[in-house]
């Protein structure tokens, strides 16, 4: 019977117990410990409440930082119906080269099962070095579940994210937001879960062009929701233009009602420092700082809050801060555009009373 030879010798011959090449010299021939993954995908989230779907800030932010990394593609993965592809396009304007659409009718309205599924999928067919989701409600379930699918790891709620020759470096809050560790992957795709607001958006390319990939797949059964409740506490906090947020210095409930009550005048949100919430005066998600949220509102009126750097993590991006402390050393007052050295309360006062005026010259 003739030998089979072996066609990863030159000689052509066959090796009687085996071959006699080195595992080192096989890994070496055929380069086995080369990294195959490529581009940067981001999973793009997508807004319905125009009727149409439309980008996301926190998606465009992502998409734009992933194209700043280096010259690898990015990647883009969304879900939704036919009427989606436009926002394909929108993505291709901050800086996505493809995006692949997974599409169905019913992706108007998020799928945790059917979404996990075509991530999963879409993320083993195109092998990308990284992964990256926003840190809202639908990415903070979506990325583990996706993660756990794949076997690799992920870094949850990060506030930076660097690229240095392939590796990301996730930079994120941690012991209570006390310090902030830098994560590195050694799986492949390297996932994180990026805050919203931690990164700015660009300004649109129109004319940037990109490649949509259709990928139809039929959604998994899910448990559909009863009721959607709208938050009581109004519009997310990393949208609001017109923030005032307290601190430890607003002194008492007293002051802190008069706060609220200034807000709803001026049509601001109302934001809070982990002090506040710790008092169990405000809840969580009003929170701005390392362990909170990240806003970037055009006024920034900070009340008796006294600048930590875990505070300034979360509101630097602001256009306009206007600090009101009675410490003149306080750090926030380093930051400020505008410091008033002064009582809280007693401020509070004078602009209700400044408020009052102006609406009773406009009747």
């Amino acid at each position: 019977m003739k030998e089979e030879s072996c066609s990863t010798c030159p000689t052509k011959s066959s090796c009687a117990g085996g071959c006699q090449r080195s595992e080192a010299e096989l890994a070496e021939m055929y380069d086995l410990d080369a990294d195959t993954t490529e581009g940067h995908m981001v999973w793009v989230e997508l807004d319905y409440s125009t009727g149409m779907p439309e980008l996301k800030e926190a998606s465009k932010e992502l998409i734009a930082k992933a194209r700043s990394f280096d010259d690898q593609r990015v990647i883009g993965i969304l879900f939704g119906p036919e009427s989606a592809r436009n926002a394909a396009r929108e993505a291709f304007s901050y800086g996505a080269d493809t995006i692949y659409h997974v599409r169905h009718p019913s992706f108007t309205d998020f799928n945790l099962e059917s979404f996990t599924a075509g991530l999963t999928a879409v993320a083993e067919r195109v092998k990308p070095n990284t992964l990256i989701l926003a840190a809202s409600d639908e990415g903070m379930e979506l990325g583990p579940r996706t993660a756990a699918r794949m076997g690799v790891g992920i870094t949850a709620d990060c506030t930076d994210l660097e690229m240095d020759k392939g590796v990301l470096r996730m930079t994120r809050p941690t012991f209570g937001g006390k310090l902030m560790a830098t994560i590195i992957s050694n799986t492949r795709p390297q996932m994180a879960t990026v805050r919203p607001g931690a990164f700015p958006v660009p300004e649109a390319e129109e004319d940037r062009q990109g490649t949509v990939i259709n990928w139809p797949m039929n959604p998994k059964p899910h448990i559909e929701p009863v009721e959607s409740i709208a938050s009581e506490e109004g519009a997310c906090l990393t949208d609001a233009e017109l923030i005032i947020s307290v601190g430890g210095g607003i002194g008492n409930l007293r002051n802190l009602e008069l706060a609220k009550e200034i807000a709803d005048r001026l049509g601001a949100e109302m934001a809070c420092s982990r002090n506040v919430v710790e008092k169990g005066w405000m809840d969580q998600d009003r929170q701005v700082g390392q362990t909170g949220n990240v806003v970037k509102p055009k006024v920034y009126l900070a009340l008796g809050i006294s600048g930590a750097i875990q505070h300034q993590t979360g509101m630097s991006g602001s256009q306009n801060i206007i600090a009101v402390n009675n410490d003149p050393g306080a750090a926030i007052h380093q930051i400020a555009n505008v410091s008033i050295i002064g009582d809280v309360g007693e401020f509070l006062q004078r602009l209700l009373k400044r408020l009052d005026e102006e609406e009773a010259a406009d009747i």
